[in-house]
């Protein structure tokens, strides 16, 4: 059944979507309502190379790392499936981590830990730079206010 324009369809107007686990389902849901479909994935999962995984690893037990952002629970997951999750668990709770929403934060409690800085929704890079941000100038005027009560030398 295809919706007519005058009844608020699409009008056969091409409508391009940018989706991937669900493009079938947006593609007839466009066709349904009279438009033209053309969904295209606007990014895709690429298998981990063999070695990053426990590069990272070496990375993040050497201290050469300081902040992660954890984006995905997918990401964090293949992560922790590739590396031993005791050593992960131990390098992770050594870093700042900044969990993007709660898919991140549900497998970081699998593997033990709770971020120190959680995103607010909508989870988009806005919301992660203002909140990088917000906590940075947070500890920059800490660190002020404790610098300043220090005994100075004469």
């Amino acid at each position: 059944m295809t919706i007519p324009a005058s009844d608020g369809g699409i009008g056969g107007l091409t409508v391009m979507a940018f989706e991937s686990r669900r493009a079938g389902e947006l593609e007839s849901l466009i066709r349904r309502h009279g438009g033209a479909s053309m969904v295209v994935p606007s990014m895709r999962e690429v298998p981990l190379q063999v070695d990053a995984a426990l590069d990272l690893l070496r990375e993040l037990e050497a201290g050469e790392i300081n902040v992660v952002i954890a984006l995905t629970g997918v990401g964090l997951r293949t992560l922790a499936e590739r590396c031993p999750p005791e050593r992960l668990a131990a390098s992770l709770a050594h870093t700042m981590m900044v969990a993007r929403g709660p898919k991140p934060i549900a497998e970081l409690r699998k593997l033990g830990l709770t971020p120190q800085v959680s995103v607010p929704e909508p989870n988009t890079w806005r919301e992660i730079l203002a909140t990088i941000d917000a906590q940075a100038r947070s500890a920059v005027c800490g660190w002020r206010s404790w610098s300043t009560a220090l005994p100075t030398r004469s």
